[in-house]
């Protein structure tokens, strides 16, 4: 589990920059194979991944260049993601009345951070500059893509819900699937490349449900489940 520093008193780039040197150590270093990586983050941490994706294609100036040389991760794990660090789409947000992650806490997160506007790496929602790079990287052919398997989980009460969904359907591509019933959660384990949406659940639900010790939940089980296959 790489402990990346935080905002504000490490703004963006510096967790890109922390990602690719545990990449690169874990690659150069450990000599570890990139097939058995499963490369996985929530919230922000899932941005991270997003935006360490990016960097293999279209290296940030800010970090070292890292080729994969053709070699595919096992699996990508993406839960709740933060998919873009813009401003202008955080006071875009709509109110999610069942999320404790609120529009307004959000805003103020991006003004105490104070995280760039026009970095590739950091507006993975933005589809004009990025659909080429995604395309890289999802081309479509599974045999194609950066990663055998990729999962996006997200609850539909959560305020970032529309901003996955997007992300996961405009850009990626992703099968959808509603996860609130044995047959529709064994489709996770199916799917190569999905996007479980669990209804009724909020901004990563699977870690509310294991402080509490619940381990029934939808997004928690279709996640697991996708975990069991690779």
């Amino acid at each position: 589990m790489l402990e990346y520093s935080l905002t504000p008193e490490h703004p963006f780039p510096c967790q890109l920059i922390q990602a690719v040197a545990a990449l690169r150590y874990l690659l150069l270093d450990k000599e570890l194979s990139v097939e058995d990586m499963i490369l996985g983050g929530d919230s922000a941490g899932g941005h991270l991944i997003l935006s360490l994706l990016t960097h293999l294609i279209s290296p940030s100036p800010y970090a070292p260049s890292l080729d994969l040389q053709g070699r595919q991760l096992k699996a990508i794990v993406l839960v709740s993601p933060w998919a873009s660090l813009s401003w202008p789409q955080a006071q875009q947000l709509p109110s999610a009345k069942g999320d404790y992650l609120t529009r307004t806490a959000i805003e103020h997160f991006y003004l105490m951070a104070k995280e760039p506007t026009d970095d590739i790496w950091a507006l993975q929602c933005e589809k004009d500059k990025l659909l080429s790079v995604w395309k890289q990287l999802y081309p479509g052919p599974p045999a194609d893509s950066i990663s055998q398997k990729l999962i996006l989980a997200v609850g539909d009460l959560e305020i970032l819900y529309e901003s996955c969904m997007d992300f996961g359907q405009e850009i990626l591509g992703l099968d959808v699937v509603h996860v609130c019933d044995p047959q529709e959660l064994d489709l996770t384990r199916q799917l190569n490349y999905v996007l479980a949406v669990a209804p009724g659940e909020a901004h990563v639900q699977p870690a509310l449900d294991c402080a509490v010790g619940y381990d029934n939940g939808n997004m928690l089980r279709s996640i697991l489940g996708f975990l069991g296959t690779c």
